[in-house]
Formats: structure tokens, sequence, C-alpha cells
């Protein structure tokens, strides 16, 4: 898992926020388990409309697939507030960090509702995630 957002903060503490995270949604995991997950929890700092950002989290992807076997597969979770959509999925599209088929892994965008604030916001999000990504990868 990589963490991604505006705020700076270190790995560690993201780790240390996740495994509190999971500790309380699921009290009676395997500790080992749970260790196993937090080692693999990764987190980067950057802006949602730098390219140069996006460059960095789509390396830190391809580093990682390397060290675990992924299979380049990738899931975007995109829990932020709808203004700040257009440029995440942006940066994704542009960063290539939604291609299929050149690693073989899926790549998968799950956004989180409220999806734009009327109507016309909306749609707009819409022809930004379709001219990006296909319905196959849009949850």
């Amino acid at each position: 898992m990589i963490g991604y957002s505006r705020t700076d903060i270190e790995g560690a503490e993201f780790r240390k926020n996740a495994e509190k995270a999971v500790k309380k949604a699921h009290p009676k995991a395997d500790p080992a388990e749970v260790k196993e997950f937090i080692s693999r929890c990764y987190y980067l700092s950057g802006k949602y409309d730098s390219a140069e950002d996006y460059a960095k989290l789509k390396k830190t992807a391809e580093q990682l697939e390397k060290k675990y076997s992924t299979g380049g597969s990738l899931i975007f979770h995109i829990a932020t507030p709808p203004e700040a959509y257009e440029n995440i999925l942006k940066g994704i599209a542009a960063a290539g960090l939604g291609n299929e088929g050149k690693t073989g892994g899926f790549k998968r965008i799950v956004i989180e509702k409220p999806f734009g604030r009327n109507l016309s916001e909306s749609l707009k999000l819409n022809s930004v995630i379709d001219g990006s990504f296909s319905e196959k990868q849009i949850y």
C-alpha cells in the first residue's frame, strides 16, 4: 500500500496510523499478519497537480512491484474532497499509472462519493475519467 497525500509525514508515522486503524477495525486480527501488512505500507507526500510528484509515485510503484511481485496491479482509492479529483485523475493518467497491458497487471480507480458537488461538476469529472480510464477500471 502506498499512501499519497499533500500532508508531509514520515513513512513511520503513516505505518503507525495504519496499524492503529487496522487494529481498531479488526481487534482479533493475527498480530503477525498485521505486522506483515504494515511492513508493506509506504508513504509519499506530493501535490495533486504535480507531474513530478506523480512521476515519483510511478517510480515507487515500479520499485515495489519488483520487490513484492505484484504483477503491476494497482488500485487507486481516491478519498479526497471532490474538487481534487480532476487533478488527481489527470495526474495518474499523465504519469501512465492507469495504463493496462504493458505489465500484465490490472489498474483500478475507486472514487469516494460525493462525485462532484452538482450535475455540472459530475459531468466534467465523468469526461476526465472517460478520457483516461476504461469503464472496467472505474469503481
